[in-house]
């Protein structure tokens, strides 16, 4: 198997408008206009039971990590401005988590991953990266 030309490592979420709920997340927008351009995509991320898989394009390649709930955001308009609350968090990402043939991807982003993200770990990603030549984002080229 070869290396997609993006991979997007990040939690999908869950947006709550009010009654309204959809799917979002950082991770999945870039993973979704990154296969819109054309490229080849992979995905890996962590969510619960109630994720709706099925909004994420098949071509793109996900590969997800078990967690107990998804990543829950709670957006509400107040009269200073909007306020987000997170709800719920996903498991957290690590380098170990990401499969060994997508290490050479030509680009990436990497998220937070929750507030429980590991900052280590993303840079110590794009350390390996770069040791190959490969252009992470985030690092400069």
């Amino acid at each position: 198997m070869s290396s997609p030309d993006f991979v997007a490592i990040g939690h999908v979420t869950l947006d709550r408008f009010g009654e309204s709920t959809r799917p979002g997340g950082s991770a999945l927008y870039a993973a979704v206009t990154a296969h819109r351009l054309g490229l080849s995509v992979g995905l890996l991320t962590s969510h619960g039971d109630d994720f709706p898989l099925e909004v994420i394009p098949p071509k793109i390649e996900v590969v997800s990590m078990p967690a107990d709930e998804t990543t829950v955001f709670e957006h509400r308009h107040e009269p200073g401005g909007r306020v987000s609350h997170v709800r719920s968090v996903a498991s957290p990402l690590t380098t170990a988590d990401v499969p060994e043939d997508w290490r050479d991807a030509r680009a990436d982003l990497a998220g937070a991953g929750g507030r429980r993200g590991r900052s280590d770990d993303r840079d110590a990603l794009h350390r390996r990266r770069r040791g190959r030549g490969g252009a992470g984002l985030g690092d400069g080229r």
